[in-house]
């Protein structure tokens, strides 16, 4: 129970056999939100099953369902503050909302053993569908979105002696390629605005190192190379003369080295050197935008010229505890 009428319910319920292991969860949310029009309504269950087939490979399966259905009280400007509570939301706001479904299924195999170590391999698929309904904008709209992720992620252990000492080195990639289509439909007209189609095919490699120099001292490396492929399409049924086709690719690398001293049982000292990035996703190359004053109707925009400024990177980050 919590405040606003918000209360959560769930369930779980796990067990093993000789070769079996299995857990699965369930759970419920249900509140009436802080302003008007923001309830929130959420329901999920997942799964996960782990079977070990021998001593050197286990084959496992999980999975996980969520649809939840939410309020969009929308923003209030100055004037709108001032005559009503912080709390309300505007007549053109009140109706506005949002259903979401989310689910994935995920395929692995962990523990293959082979003379110089264990490979890992993880299959898995996403869909994630998004309907949103604005019925008293200045045009009608519903916007409809899916998005379909595959993924690959591979890896592959091994440890060796390096000058007589542990070493630990792990190799491997990624490989991710979503499809995502978001169309909105004029209901006043009862028309399709416009058709977005965004791709985007991503390939990681990746690399690490554990290295124990001493018995008190190790060392650890780490390095990533990433090819970033972005498909965008625009069509917009009402001005073609707004479409939009482009194709945007992108290397980026990232890196982290640190050290681990031991002084003693209680005591270690710890140095961390990294540098990293994040990609955007693709419902990020979509914004809706306003005026000021909320005069003129609200339009898609493409973002492709910002494509470059919606790399997050990280510059060198350097730490010491």
């Amino acid at each position: 129970q919590g405040s606003y009428d918000m209360n959560k319910q769930s369930l779980s319920c796990d067990g093993a056999t000789d070769k079996l292991s299995y857990s699965i969860t369930t759970s419920r949310l249900d509140t009436n939100g802080y302003r008007q029009n923001s309830a929130y309504r959420s329901s999920d269950l997942g799964t996960k099953l782990k079977y070990q087939v021998n001593d050197s490979l286990a084959l496992k399966l999980s999975g996980d369902y969520h649809e939840a259905d939410l309020g969009l009280p929308g923003p209030l400007n100055k004037e709108e503050y001032a005559t009503l509570s912080r709390r309300d939301s505007t007549a053109s706001e009140r109706d506005n909302k949002v259903g979401e479904q989310d689910y994935y299924l995920k395929f692995g195999a962990e523990g293959m053993t082979f003379d110089f170590g264990i490979l890992n391999l993880d299959f898995s698929f996403r869909r994630r569908t998004v309907d949103s309904y604005f019925p008293n904008w200045w045009t009608p709209t519903i916007s409809k979105s899916w998005i379909d992720t595959f993924s690959v992620t591979p890896n592959y252990t091994c440890t060796l002696d390096l000058l007589g000492r542990p070493n630990k080195i792990m190799g491997g990639f990624d490989f991710y390629k979503s499809y995502n289509k978001i169309n909105d439909y004029n209901t006043a007209a009862d028309t399709q605005s416009n058709d977005n189609d965004i791709d985007k095919n991503t390939l990681g490699f990746y690399i690490s190192d554990s290295f124990d120099l001493t018995d008190n001292l190790s060392i650890d490396l780490g390095f990533r190379h990433e090819r970033i492929e972005h498909i965008l399409n625009y069509i917009d049924t009402a001005s073609p003369a707004n479409n939009i086709s482009s194709k945007q690719e992108r290397r980026e690398e990232a890196f982290k080295a640190g050290l681990v001293y031991i002084f003693n049982d209680d005591t270690q000292l710890f140095f961390n050197a990294s540098k990293s990035f994040r990609s955007p996703l693709t419902d990020e190359f979509l914004v809706v935008m306003f005026s000021k004053n909320y005069a003129t109707p609200w339009y898609w925009e493409m973002l492709t010229r910002a494509f470059k400024k919606t790399f997050r990177e990280v510059p060198l980050n350097i730490s010491l505890y």
